[in-house]
């Protein structure tokens, strides 16, 4: 579980050592048991901008997501998960809610 502004949102390390050679070492960030991709795909389909999305996963993750996957996967979420990155998760209401009270102030 992480906290960030007195919102929890539960975060997982999963450490991929040993699937192949050339990912070992690598860590999976997950939110909500999700894959950051399949969330940031969530907030495409929300309407969220690429800012927003890049900014509140940092928050959440504790670090920065190249914003060419923040773009592709908020672009394929637009697409209502007919792009080719996969489905749209669904995230339940307060999963939900705990993302969107993490949105900069405008």
């Amino acid at each position: 579980m992480g906290e960030v502004n007195g919102v929890t949102v539960a975060t997982e390390v999963k450490n991929d050592a040993g699937v192949q050679a050339a990912r070992i070492g690598t860590k999976k960030m997950t939110v909500f048991g999700l894959p950051r991709t399949a969330v940031l795909r969530w907030m495409g389909a929300a309407g969220w901008s690429f800012v927003q999305a890049a900014a509140v996963l940092e928050q959440v993750l504790g670090e920065v997501t190249s914003m060419a996957t923040v773009r592709a996967q908020v672009y394929s979420g637009r697409l209502g998960g007919k792009g080719p990155h996969g489905a749209v998760p669904k995230l339940t209401r307060d999963q939900q809610k705990q993302l969107k009270a993490l949105l900069p102030k405008e």
